[in-house]
């Protein structure tokens, strides 16, 4: 339990949350490095300049207050499949104030099809900022030529469609 204070992750390396991470009405600061794992952090997390990196090889991150993702903060998003549990999700009890960059990746030789979809942030009380300003981390020209991932906002989620260029 952190009893109210703040965790603060910076310099390289990685801390994973598996478990539980009590906060006690603390929060977790990402400064540096990674932070991610398959648990639920007990307050709010905020991404300055680090990397969030929800899963295990896929999985869920809930963080149980708010969310923030500053210009310089990453979320690594895995995608592995279209069933709920292939591939990474962080889930946002509150708010999600989002910005910097999505960095998307594909395990196990998987290859999005047309069509499919990847819900990659939810929320309990909406998102709000700019959203991402860019997505990296996937040469999906060499899937297919001009294939690419649409970021798909509403009230609530992120997710990503998989499509070809004027697919609607």
């Amino acid at each position: 339990s952190l009893g109210g204070n703040t965790l603060t992750k910076s310099g390289d390396g990685a801390i994973l949350i598996n478990n539980t991470l009590n906060s006690g009405g603390g929060s977790v600061i990402v400064l540096g490095g990674t932070v991610g794992g398959g648990g639920s952090i007990g307050g709010n997390l905020t991404n300055t300049s680090g990397t969030v990196a929800p899963g295990s090889s896929a999985g869920k991150l809930t963080v149980q207050g708010n969310y923030t993702q500053a210009a310089s903060g990453v979320l690594a998003i895995e995608l592995g499949g279209t069933a709920a549990d292939e591939s990474d999700v962080l889930h946002v009890n509150q708010s999600a104030t989002l910005g910097g960059t999505l960095a998307v990746s594909l395990a196990n030789g998987f290859q999005p099809n047309t069509g499919d979809f990847f819900n990659v942030v939810t929320t309990g009380s909406g998102t709000s900022g700019s959203s991402f300003a860019s997505i990296t981390g996937v040469n999906l020209s060499a899937l297919s030529p001009g294939f690419q991932l649409n970021k798909i906002t509403d009230a609530q989620n992120v997710g990503l469609l998989a499509a070809l260029p004027g697919d609607a």
